[in-house]
């Protein structure tokens, strides 16, 4: 009888040569021209690799088999010597591979990917080269060059019309863009994506912008409509011939797994083994366990240890023996809860310490975190308070230090309760105004999602108003066209003229007010425009937390020695250009520029919820860029400029100075602190005060500096920023 994983090598094979065949038939009329019998072959191989590399990775999740199959299809690229089986070899590994699993390898590809695709003159190739390059950049978290690298597919793609890989374009960009918080920005790229997706009808694009946006609104606590967006997914895999399995299961486990962040619902177990089965008749491994890890999550969480052990020992033994060589600390837990629910609470105790020893090497906080509360819960169960208490305190302690909030809501919980039935009161109050305060900062947490959703769902209404306006457009210009057809020569075309000339008038003006109106917004905060239009004056307004960023060029006098005029403005504009990208792409807004000086601000205009911590991220990006561009210039011997960064917290005034050539500013001591912090920092160095210190202590290091004397500030603590 042939095992399971034979039977796999058995379908694996099979659609492998089956697939094999249909590539033989392919043929690309780009590269007629080049089409020996030699290439053909070495195409037919390479793609041949990466299919069997794809299964690997996501049938059976096998990330070894699929590298070196990936290995195989580069170097019969590499011996061919084509830089479009290169190139085709290149994108199967980047599109099958995170390029964290062989950083090196990916790393090595991308200072060769874009000259190859120059090298081929297909646009599409282009295209690939620079998107899997921002991929890489992404993965390794240099979002800077990533977004580069993305808004130059994003032009590439307009300029040649192709909206089905605009589409991949905005949705890597929006993907991007919630790593990084920005979920508004985000959602307008999905529905950019979407829109064009739609235009070209690209199942591949329309399937994952699916998905996205239900993992979008499931992430901003909106299960109805992620719910609404995984329906339409099913329903479009469901509508192509053939269906593709290994999407629909996938599709199927987010559906399934979806309900589980919403805490009122629950799971549907016979679905999910439902699914298992499916996904064991397929050969698909890693599916089948990740539907198996759902449902034993599932089990865990809800305390269904019978049924728990139940799945494990009597319907799947063998995923339990595995378990021993795969996961030892998952199997030591189990056999802990299944010894307990059997009585043997000795035993029970055993494999609790066994894997105890293993746990805190784990990195993954959350993980550990969780095995002591459940720990804990186990000594509560035996009556065994005191240890249980400490093992809570090093619980919350854990989870502290990611922020795992609702596990701590539950653990000071569990803390209170056992403080009052020991009748210490004041410690159990003492919890009390913890938990408090938790929970308080979970609903200010879904205040602002549900703020952000109200905006999601104007910014959904404006681009469904502007399609249908788009559509009746369309209509309109239908029935002019009837009109025209039928209508006499003569009075159509005085139609046309007058038509013409009052649209141009008014093309004209609307332009003319555009433009206006951007010159005044690139000088003013909206509001305060809006005012000035208004009233013709504005008011100058108090703004409490604000963080400055001071940056200054070092030894600029000497520096402009060695320019001319015009090659010193351009130098200052290259780097204040891209500080504005940084500074904007975080969020904050620009104050002015002061000769080499640079001045920003987080927190302020209203609207502005720049906090000290996306400020410091923006300091780092700016030295990191000046760092980078530094090198590149000692390599060419070039003159460079080098920095230094001072940030201040605090409260600021903002308005408008005088009534011609008006400029925005802010004052106070908290601008003046932030300046000194710039003018007492060290050169490549970001000098933060301790207002700012205390802020930003828990998420990032800092050196510590001591006590500097700042210019009418006397004695001062200063730390660094370590990047």
């Amino acid at each position: 009888m042939p095992t399971f994983y034979q039977k796999t090598g058995l379908v694996t094979v099979l659609f492998f040569l089956f697939a094999s065949s249909l590539w033989c038939k392919e043929v690309s009329a780009v590269e007629k021209v080049k089409e020996s019998s030699a290439y053909k072959e070495s195409l037919n191989s390479i793609k041949a690799y990466n299919y069997y590399a794809e299964y690997f990775r996501y049938a059976t999740g096998d990330f070894h088999r699929a590298d070196s199959l990936c290995d195989l299809s580069m170097k019969t690229a590499i011996k061919s010597g084509n830089k479009t089986l290169m190139l085709e070899a290149a994108f199967g590994y980047f599109r099958i591979l995170p390029t964290t699993y062989n950083s090196s390898k990916g790393k090595e590809l991308i200072k060769n990917m874009i000259n190859w695709a120059r090298e081929t003159g297909d646009s599409k190739n282009y295209f690939y080269s620079l998107y899997y390059t921002a991929l890489y950049h992404a993965e390794h978290h240099d979002y800077f060059q990533a977004f580069t690298y993305l808004d130059s597919c994003i032009n590439m793609s307009k300029s040649s019309g192709y909206n089905d890989l605009l589409a991949e374009a905005h949705i890597l960009k929006a993907r991007l863009l919630v790593e990084r918080n920005e979920m508004l920005e985000a959602f307008r790229n999905l529905l950019t994506a979407m829109d064009l997706a739609k235009s070209s009808n690209g199942f591949k694009q329309l399937n994952s912008l699916y998905l996205e946006l239900a993992v979008f609104y499931e992430t901003n606590n909106n299960f109805v409509k992620a719910k609404e967006y995984i329906d339409q997914q099913i329903q479009l895999i469901e509508s192509q011939n053939p269906v593709d399995t290994m999407i629909w299961l996938t599709a199927q486990f987010q559906r399934l797994s979806s309900p589980l962040a919403d805490e009122s619902q629950i799971l549907d177990e016979k679905a999910v083994i439902r699914m298992m089965e499916i996904s064991t008749r397929k050969g698909f491994i890693r599916i089948r366990k990740d539907f198996f890890t759902l449902l034993r999550s599932y089990y865990i969480e809800n305390g269904k240890i019978p049924q728990l052990k139940k799945l494990y020992l009597e319907e799947n033994p063998e995923d339990f023996v595995s378990l021993e060589k795969e996961d030892i600390t998952l199997y030591y837990r189990l056999n802990a809860l299944f010894k307990e629910l059997d009585g043997n609470i000795d035993s029970a105790e055993y494999f609790w310490n066994k894997s105890k020893v293993l746990v805190d090497n784990k990195p993954n906080l959350y993980y550990v975190g969780t095995f002591y509360y459940r720990y804990a819960e186990f000594m509560l169960r035996q009556n065994r308070p005191k240890e249980a208490e400490n093992l809570l305190l090093k619980s919350f302690s854990i989870c502290s230090r990611v922020n795992y909030n609702k596990l701590m809501i539950k653990i000071l919980q569990t803390l209170e309760s056992m403080a009052q039935q020991r009748g210490d009161y004041r410690q159990a109050y003492n919890y009390n105004n913890q938990k408090q305060e938790l929970i308080n900062e979970l609903q200010r947490k879904s205040r602002s999602e549900d703020l952000l959703m109200l905006e999601v769902e104007h910014e959904s209404n404006l681009r469904e108003l502007a399609n249908a306006r788009e559509r009746a457009i369309q209509e309109n210009k239908l029935k002019e066209e009837k009109v025209k057809k039928n209508a006499f020569a003569g009075g159509l075309f005085v139609f046309l003229i007058l038509t013409g000339m009052f649209f141009r008038q008014y093309k004209l003006t609307k332009k003319q007010k555009k433009r206006s109106d951007e010159l005044l917004l690139n000088i003013l905060p909206e509001k305060t425009a809006d005012e000035l239009k208004l009233k013709g004056h504005t008011t100058a307004k108090e703004y409490e937390g604000v963080t400055v960023l001071f940056c200054d060029i070092v030894g600029f006098t000497k520096i402009s020695e060695q320019l001319t005029a015009q090659e010193l403005v351009n130098e200052i504009d290259f780097y204040f250009k891209a500080f504005d990208e940084i500074i904007t792409r975080n969020g904050l807004e620009k104050i002015k520029t002061v000769g080499d000086a640079y001045l920003a601000v987080g927190g302020m205009p209203e609207g502005n919820l720049a906090e000290a911590r996306t400020v410091a991220l923006a300091a780092i990006e700016m030295m990191k860029f000046v760092e980078n561009l530094k090198q590149i210039r000692i390599a060419e011997n070039r003159p460079f400029f080098e920095i230094r960064i001072g940030l201040h917290t605090g409260p600021v005034i903002a308005g408008v100075v005088g009534n011609k050539k008006f400029q925005y500013d802010i004052w106070g001591d908290t601008v003046n602190t932030a300046a000194r912090m710039e003018q007492t920092s060290e050169t490549g160095h970001i000098n933060v005060s301790g207002n700012t210190y205390e802020t930003l202590k828990s998420e990032f290091e800092f050196t510590y500096r001591g006590k500097v004397h700042a210019k009418n500030k006397g004695m001062v603590d200063m730390y660094y920023i370590i990047p």
